[in-house]
């Protein structure tokens, strides 16, 4: 009640997908609007794509991040052809896109960002869903 009464965004963060359906379906009943599912393919909370299609009808933003898609000396097992593939299946309009970096074994939010960028170029997405995802995406969640 206290996200829907002020407008705020609910993520479930890293529980598992169940929990997230439950988490969606209970939220949306009490009047949330906007929810956000960080590392829907975390190998500790992977959905299934079907299930991450589900989410974005259901009004869910999926997280895409630097740090859990594209493999890393912190993160060195995910697969980033399977971020592709949810841009593609689930649609950019339910993606939103982040850098999740910070530590201090991981390089700089920015420096994240530029590469993450030049990444999804290199394979294919073009600059207006890139900024769909990284920019109008998170500002329409912010309320901007």
């Amino acid at each position: 009640k206290i996200i829907a009464e002020n407008d705020m965004i609910l993520d479930p963060c890293h529980a598992g997908t169940k929990q997230r359906f439950v988490v969606i379906r209970e939220a949306a009943k009490a009047g949330v609007k906007k929810f956000v599912i960080t590392h829907p393919n975390w190998n500790v909370t992977k959905a299934t794509m079907e299930q991450m299609a589900e989410m974005g009808r259901m009004g869910a933003y999926l997280g895409l991040f630097m740090y859990g898609d594209v493999p890393n000396f912190n993160n060195p097992n995910c697969d980033p052809m399977a971020m592709f593939e949810i841009i593609r299946q689930v649609g950019p309009e339910h993606i939103v896109l982040a850098s999740d970096l910070g530590t201090v074994v991981n390089m700089p939010p920015w420096e994240g960002m530029k590469l993450f960028m030049r990444i999804l170029l290199a394979n294919g997405i073009d600059r207006k869903t890139i900024r769909k995802m990284c920019v109008d995406n998170s500002s329409a969640l912010l309320g901007l």
